[in-house]
């Protein structure tokens, strides 16, 4: 009986396996080919077709054309848009809580409820203060800020416009000058960038006024322009 290749054998069953002289077996492995010849090409041959379709498969990943690449693209695309989105609420958040601040003013150091200063309820107090520094602007609405404890708590101001608001804090210094009860009272604005940026200008018109060459100058903050003036004229700063 001539050798039966390996590969045919394999598909033999246990039973056909068992009917083989055991001298046919043995030559049909003596002669089955040496490595790199027959079955060892194959799998060579195969290696080389997978690493020829893995180059193939990666260039058209890389390609601009391709459909991941371009599903890339789209979800860039929608993740710019959604950004822009958010950046635009965002931007409308913010100018919303500017336009509801720019009314707004704190009052610090109004006595509260268990203490006196002519006026039993809140407004009576607010009242009071705008008739020591001239002012008659409506209030909107008004409120304690924080929880009653040992110190004065502040009061949120709400008044109909930012002009009434500038009006009230350019006139606010006269409370320095209205006596003792008076001159702890403090009126701020709620706003940190414009708070920052008065304390720019009091620092300036401090340290314009201590210059020699400006004694005798007439040099104050407007409040409304926020802008520094010197005998009527703005100062550069």
């Amino acid at each position: 009986m001539a050798a039966r290749p390996l590969a045919e054998l394999c598909k033999l069953s246990q039973h056909q396996l068992n009917a083989i002289r055991k001298e046919d077996l043995i030559q049909s492995i003596l002669t089955q080919p040496r490595h790199g010849e027959g079955a060892s090409e194959e799998v060579m041959t195969r290696i080389a077709d997978l690493i020829s379709e893995v180059a193939d498969l990666k260039k058209a990943l890389l390609s601009p054309d391709s459909g991941i690449n371009k599903q890339i693209r789209d979800l860039q695309q929608q993740v710019s848009k959604q950004r822009e989105i958010i950046a635009q609420q965002q931007r409308f958040l913010e100018d919303v809580d500017r336009k509801a601040r720019e009314c707004n003013l704190v009052l610090l150091g109004i006595p509260d409820e268990q203490e006196s200063l002519d006026g039993a309820t809140l407004d009576d107090k607010i009242q009071k203060v705008w008739s020591t520094i001239g002012s008659s602007v409506s209030v909107r609405t008004s409120r304690r800020l924080g929880k009653r404890g040992g110190r004065r708590r502040p009061i949120l101001v709400t008044l109909s416009s930012r002009e009434d608001r500038d009006a009230v804090l350019e006139k606010a210094k006269k409370l320095k000058e209205a006596g003792e009860t008076f001159r702890r009272i403090f009126v701020k604005d709620t706003h940190p960038a414009v708070r920052e940026e008065w304390k720019r200008l009091k620092d300036v018109e401090k340290r314009e006024k201590e210059k020699p060459e400006n004694v005798g100058c007439n040099i104050y903050i407007n409040f409304k322009e926020r802008q520094l003036y010197r005998d009527g004229e703005v100062l550069d700063i």
